[in-house]
């Protein structure tokens, strides 16, 4: 059924952009970002060698004992290519193409069509969950940031396969609610359980809120992801549950304060049914929360985020990351930030110290935009 609204909103995308009046070719618009850090820092205890819990990435690419280094950013730094073009009734179409040119990879590469109708995007993009859900990095100072990929223990805010090929519709405005559902038909999880799943019929639904208060605004948002978990010649203890993740986030302005929040649970996603009955386990859950601060010439914004998860039937593991980050505008186009992130992981509360890991990391950098 799922595979069939695929193929049936392409056409109807398609006959929507065939029946509108001609235009011209749609017009190439390319800018980018280039981004240079300086980092530093130190660390204490034993960093853990490899990432307990599946979902959890850049274990081991902590930051040494003192010193400093020259940086890139690959999340930063890319190129974009944006064609786009509108018909005589209104509807716009295109091709939008980001390249992480430091890493060689495509990060976003998909093609859209929007109209009174909402918008219709096939390709690689972010799913509807993270094109609803608001969280602490939404109202960071600089690219740094609870996800700015420099120290290594960035809590991932949800289990998203952001990028992946995707189908998804985002409707327009309606009264300050809005609404995304995407759908990927197969994907591949290599790591959960310690075991390759394919999870089929990935859908992700999200809806959003938004409206003005005074000379404030907020917006509350909350999304769904699904899919079915397909193994072969497992044994049935064995097999990977469901994956299932709800999510909730705020974010609100006033006059120069912005603060956000979000929190994510993932269920029984990723574990095996032995784990998830005779074990007790759980996925893990994600938290943040931030607030900025708009000084006029410079920005400062303080966020937290944390990850806490089972890993066995009495073990767990706990992570937090605090960062504090200051933006600036050098000159038109070009910023600067400086930032400190203090983070830790906690195993059995402290039991094992050999997994234990505290950690202060400290970054200048700037970016230009083009």
């Amino acid at each position: 059924m799922k595979k069939l609204l695929l193929a049936t909103t392409s056409l109807v995308g398609a006959a929507a952009l065939a029946a509108s009046a001609s235009a011209a070719a749609p017009e190439l618009s390319i800018s980018g970002n280039l981004d240079v850090r300086m980092v530093g820092g130190q660390n204490q205890a034993t960093a853990q060698t490899t990432a307990t819990n599946p979902a959890q990435t850049g274990e081991t690419t902590r930051v040494g004992n003192g010193g400093w280094n020259m940086a890139n950013s690959n999340s930063v730094s890319e190129i974009k290519f944006n064609a786009n073009g509108e018909t005589d009734d209104g509807i716009s179409y295109g091709a939008d193409v980001q390249y992480r040119y430091l890493i060689s990879a495509t990060d976003e590469a998909f093609i859209y069509i929007s109209g009174d109708f909402g918008k219709i995007v096939l390709g690689q993009d972010d799913g509807a969950y993270n094109a609803t859900v608001p969280y602490a990095g939404s109202v960071g100072a600089g690219p740094y940031g609870i996800d700015g990929g420099t120290t290594g223990m960035e809590p991932q805010l949800n289990a998203a396969y952001n990028d992946s090929n995707k189908i998804k519709f985002q409707s327009n405005d309606m009264n300050g609610l809005k609404f995304n559902v995407s759908i990927d038909p197969e994907q591949t999880d290599a790591n959960a359980g310690g075991t390759d799943v394919n999870y089929e019929n990935m859908v992700e639904a999200g809806v959003s809120y938004s409206a003005s208060v005074g000379e404030g605004s907020f917006t509350i948002a909350a999304a769904h992801i699904m899919a079915s978990a397909v193994q072969t010649s497992v044994d049935a203890t064995a097999r990977i549950e469901d994956m299932s993740e709800t999510g909730f986030g705020v974010k609100a302005s006033f006059g120069p304060v912005s603060v956000a929040a979000s929190i994510s649970d993932e269920g029984d996603s990723g574990l095996t049914q032995t784990q998830t009955t005779s074990d007790g386990m759980s996925g893990a859950v994600y938290r943040s929360i931030g607030a900025s601060y708009d000084l006029g010439a410079a920005t400062v914004s303080a966020s937290h985020a944390t990850t806490e998860w089972d890993t066995g039937a009495t073990t767990s593991t706990d992570e937090s990351l605090t960062v504090f980050e200051a933006g600036f505008e050098i000159m038109p186009g070009m910023a600067g930030y400086a930032g400190v992130a203090l983070s830790e992981s906690v195993t059995n509360g402290d039991n094992d110290v050999t997994n234990d890991f505290e950690g202060t990391t400290y970054v200048v950098g700037t970016t230009i935009s083009f």
